[in-house]
């Protein structure tokens, strides 16, 4: 969010915690705080998609 705070705002936030996972041993324990999931974003001015060849 930081790093597209400013170009884009948020659809939806959908957000899991990691925490009930960590029981499993293939999950880092320093991840319990943590939350993982999907971030839909909208640009806030019109933004036209460009190719890569016209960067």
């Amino acid at each position: 969010m930081r790093a597209t705070g400013e170009r884009f705002a948020v659809l939806r936030e959908i957000e899991h915690a990691w925490r009930p996972l960590l029981a499993r041993p293939e999950y880092r324990p320093e991840l319990a705080d943590d939350h993982y999931g999907l971030l839909y974003l909208v640009a806030r001015r019109g933004c036209r998609l460009r190719t890569v060849a016209d960067r």
